[in-house]
């Protein structure tokens, strides 16, 4: 069994000194003791309760307790690991995210499949599917055009400001006379069809499909003439030059372009051996 699984999991699950199996609420527990707070999971979309069927998302809202609420995902998901973001006790944090939190972000996604060109100025649903064969159903114009445009960059990210002027400018340059509207509605006060925007890219946001950005990568979709790559590889080969694998041939790569072993992830463990507490069920290791 062992043999099929990652050298990385082999590594950290197996031969790590210091890999005991706890529950979400008990890494709470831990860092508190130790002067810190729980932000959030750096996969933000298994937090939200709507990705879960309509009756237990009715449950896991009914708690009215976040950190109780994301201990009965793990039980539901069986989750096994989690990535957890850690700060100061002593910050103040506000965990109602509402769609201005969207102001200042580069947004990022790509739709795989889905017919957005022939219905972009028209309130058709359109069924597109996702990296990972996410499905969403698409409906509104203004959400149309923007994840056409997005798909067009990507993988550039496009500020929000930025998408929202071209997703009006496409407005006004469509010859369709539903365009009109949208565009008079973006242009002018009424602030109906920036709101969609916005509050659809939150949505996909939180169902793991469009992605935000607070730093934004630099990034290209095609090379130019004498492309231009991060410096990590020449960081690492200061640092530390890597051996090619006996008998793996280089053709002429530097040694130092051969990856090193992944390191053992700092991911938590949500997992603990079956009856360590009666609240609910678990999941092992």
């Amino acid at each position: 069994m062992l043999s099929a699984m990652p050298d990385g999991y082999f590594y950290h699950d197996h031969l790590e000194e210091t890999n005991s199996a706890l529950y979400f609420y008990q890494f709470v527990e831990a860092a508190g003791r130790h002067g810190l707070q729980y932000v959030s999971d750096a996969q933000i979309a298994k937090l939200w309760a709507n990705n879960f069927a309509p009756g237990v998302a009715e449950v896991l809202h009914g708690f009215g307790d976040h950190l109780k609420t994301e201990q009965y995902m793990d039980f539901v998901l069986n989750r096994r690991f989690r990535r957890s973001l850690v700060c100061h006790d002593h910050a103040v944090l506000d965990r109602a995210i509402t769609a201005d939190a969207i102001e200042g972000h580069g947004v990022t996604a790509r739709v795989e499949s889905g017919d957005l060109a022939a219905n972009l100025f028209n309130d058709e649903p359109v069924p597109v599917i996702f990296p990972g064969a996410a499905q969403v159903t698409i409906a509104g114009p203004a959400m149309k055009v923007a994840l056409h445009l997005l798909t067009r960059a990507h993988p550039r990210a496009i500020p929000y400001g930025e998408l929202l002027a071209a997703v009006e400018a496409r407005a006004r340059e469509a010859s369709d006379p539903l365009a009109d509207p949208l565009a008079d509605a973006m242009a002018g006060d009424y602030p109906a069809v920036r709101n969609a925007l916005a509050n659809g890219l939150l949505q996909m946001f939180f169902a793991g499909v469009v992605g935000l950005h607070r730093m934004t990568p630099q990034l290209v979709g095609k090379p130019g003439d004498r492309p231009l790559a991060t410096p990590l590889p020449a960081f690492r080969r200061r640092i530390r030059p890597v051996k090619p694998s006996p008998g793996r041939p280089t053709n002429g790569t530097p040694a130092w372009c051969s990856p090193r072993p992944s390191a053992p992830s700092s991911r938590t463990s949500t997992a603990k051996p079956h009856g360590a507490i009666s609240s609910g069920p678990s999941a092992r290791s």
